[in-house]
């Protein structure tokens, strides 16, 4: 699991990996950290999700792309990874592709796609 997690190239023994997994939701995992799997296999994909809300902590990048990156959560958890990130990194650039209204409160610039293909920013 530690692997997985610190998959590709993140600190394996980060001290901070098993606190993030605890405010991620995943500590039910603390104790599999060290066990090789088939974690793509086993976790859910709203696990799989919060794994790269992990990721997104420990590397602290500048900037991060997030494609439906909370598709397969639910809103209440979105909104706690969400605003934990916005918390904790205020000055990353976050750039979000998501169909949820639900993440326009962690953006101040939104661009819509409509059926149409005209684009409107607001």
């Amino acid at each position: 699991m530690r692997e997985a997690i610190c998959y590709p190239n993140i600190n394996p023994h980060n001290p901070e990996l098993k606190r993030y997994m605890e405010k991620c939701r995943l500590s039910k995992y603390i104790s599999a950290l060290d066990t090789e799997n088939d974690w793509q296999v086993i976790l859910s994909p709203g696990e799989l999700q919060r794994v790269a809300f992990i990721r997104i902590f420990l590397t602290k990048p500048d900037m991060v792309f997030l494609d439906e990156t909370t598709s397969a959560l639910d809103e209440p958890t979105e909104h706690m990874l969400y605003a934990k990130m916005r918390t904790k990194l205020p000055n990353m650039i976050v750039l979000s592709v998501a169909h949820r209204c639900t993440l326009r409160q962690f953006h101040n610039k939104n661009l819509e796609l409509g059926s149409d293909i005209s684009l409107r920013a607001s």
